[in-house]
């Protein structure tokens, strides 16, 4: 768990320096002279893979079928009762929380509150900063944090009533208070689903369930992007949006929460 929450942090951290040096950028050049800082950086990170040396192939390297691989993964996801729910869980986290911030943010912060980029991206960081001093609450504590499942779900449900009152924010500061509060339940997030997931899987299966995991984040975020902006489109409303979507995800854990006893009891 521990080793997750290092990795966390290095993400928190990126959270919270990347708008701060997409600020000046942006009032210096341009949005076109963002993206350039954004390349050089790219280009710096490919310079330091460029030396890893990976461990030589072995006999047992032999390629696989990508199809069957996948099979196997999916397979033990969904005959474990738990590990399922979990993965329901993530599904409806990327569809009603993540996606609605990402399609509708920036639109958001300009149109609600009239923040200017340089504004904009402090709001970003305080998610950053959020979900950081969360990270380092649980790397001080995870030795008392027992029934991790509870943990986690009672963190979502504590993120989808934060984001319940995103909607309504009209006033700059209020916004910044409240995307602090969401970074905070986003720690236990981030830092409590690999860990449940990691705990609770054969190592001999280990590598395609978390290949599971990733495809899952990183395809539903794209579907769940043309939803809500398909929802915002016909709403006609970025606040109605956002809240509601918070409002269905609640649903979705508070029914968990009552029927999932199991989960709760996870470590």
């Amino acid at each position: 768990m521990n080793a997750i929450i290092v990795s966390t942090v290095a993400t928190n951290l990126a959270l919270i320096f990347g708008p701060a040096l997409a600020g000046p950028a942006i009032s210096r050049w341009g949005i076109e002279g963002a993206f350039w800082v954004q390349a050089i950086l790219y280009g710096l990170g490919l310079l330091t893979l460029l030396p890893l040396k990976l461990p030589p192939p072995t006999h047992s390297d032999e390629p696989r079928d990508l199809r069957q691989e996948l099979q196997v993964g999916m397979k033990f996801i969904w005959s474990n009762k738990n590990i399922r729910v979990l993965f329901i869980l993530l599904s409806g986290s990327v569809l009603f929380m993540m996606s609605p911030w990402m399609v509708l943010g920036p639109q958001f912060v300009r149109e609600q509150v009239g923040a200017t980029g340089g504004e904009a991206t402090i709001l970003y960081s305080l998610l950053g900063v959020g979900q950081f001093c969360t990270s380092m609450w649980i790397l001080r504590n995870s030795h008392k944090i027992v029934r991790k499942g509870l943990w986690f779900i009672c963190g979502l449900c504590t993120g989808a009533t934060v984001q319940i009152f995103i909607g309504p924010a009209t006033n700059y500061w209020y916004l910044a208070l409240v995307l602090f509060a969401w970074g905070l339940t986003g720690g236990f997030y981030l830092n409590l689903n690999q860990t449940l997931i990691q705990h609770n899987t054969p190592p001999q299966i280990m590598g395609r369930v978390m290949s599971v995991h990733s495809l899952m984040m990183v395809g539903i975020a794209p579907m769940g992007a043309l939803v809500v902006g398909y929802a915002a489109r016909h709403l006609h409303s970025l606040p109605e949006t956002i809240s509601i979507t918070g409002a269905l995800m609640l649903v979705l854990l508070l029914v968990t929460l009552v029927t999932q006893r199991d989960f709760r009891s996870m470590s």
